[in-house]
């Protein structure tokens, strides 16, 4: 079987219609792929261009994302994300851009930290959609 080249795997990834984050030990950003960095431009920012740590980047995604939130929310917000990323749970996130995506963290054997993106924002609209046909049905 002919081995994948590393170069072969990121451009695979980058096509990919979800996010991809991989993060080493220390919980640096290694790498996003292209979805992932249009989920979460700002997080990407701080950790990619300014190096950033996960929690830095967490919580620029935040401001971004909740303008208006004052610092002991914001702390607050990055604190439970932060909490339910190191424990690999499912969250459901506003992303960039107006969007719903579902976050998904794992670890693998050596430490790194592996985390998934999924836009769900087609999903929720359905679902808004038969929640308000269910009501005027019931109506008439």
């Amino acid at each position: 079987m002919k081995k994948l080249t590393i170069d072969q795997f990121l451009k695979a990834a980058d096509r990919l219609e979800n996010g991809l984050a991989i993060y080493d030990r220390e919980r640096k950003l290694l790498y996003f792929n292209k979805a992932g960095r249009e989920h979460l431009p700002d997080m990407c920012r701080v950790m990619f261009d300014e190096g950033g740590s996960l929690e830095e980047g967490v919580r620029a995604q935040i401001k971004a994302n909740f303008p208006d939130l004052s610092e002991e929310h914001i702390a607050l917000a990055e604190q439970d994300i932060m909490t339910s990323v190191m424990a690999s749970e499912e969250r459901e996130l506003p992303a960039a851009n107006g969007r719903t995506i579902r976050i998904y963290h794992t670890q693998t054997d050596d430490g790194f930290l592996i985390g998934l993106t999924v836009d769900i924002s087609q999903l929720r609209q359905r679902e808004r959609e038969l929640k308000k046909a269910r009501k005027a049905a019931e109506a008439a």
